[in-house]
């Protein structure tokens, strides 16, 4: 599941089950950095370089109440080959999690998004 529709998922839930009072804890964080590789294909053959850019963002979302449990921690990444050596990416990882308490201690709705990726080159 992309994870803009899993946010959705958890937002309509938020909504759902929200009472009077609802708290979010919301932390998002900006990241960029930057690599030179002189041989960006690993070859021994046609070594080219090449810098490669990664600005990136991290999110965290928490809110816990009686009746609601919502966890949300994903990282998006994008990687740019200046030179173009390879074509640019975008990395997402993370895991969501929420617990909808529908009958307090007998009867739990969960969901739970986990999202990997690794790239071989």
């Amino acid at each position: 599941m992309p994870p803009h529709r899993f946010l959705l998922i958890v937002g309509m839930i938020i909504l759902a089950q929200a009472q009077s009072a609802f708290a979010l804890d919301l932390e998002v964080n900006a990241s960029a950095g930057t690599q030179f590789t002189s041989n960006v294909g690993q070859t021994a053959e046609q070594q080219t370089h090449d810098w490669i850019l990664t600005p990136g963002l991290m999110t965290r979302a928490v809110h816990r109440d009686p009746n609601l449990t919502v966890d949300a921690d994903y990282r998006f990444i994008q990687r740019r080959f200046q030179r173009g050596s390879f074509d640019n990416e975008t990395v997402t990882t993370g895991t969501g999690r929420i617990r909808a308490h529908l009958v307090p201690e007998r009867l739990d709705f969960t969901i739970i998004n986990s999202r990997t990726e690794s790239a071989i080159r």
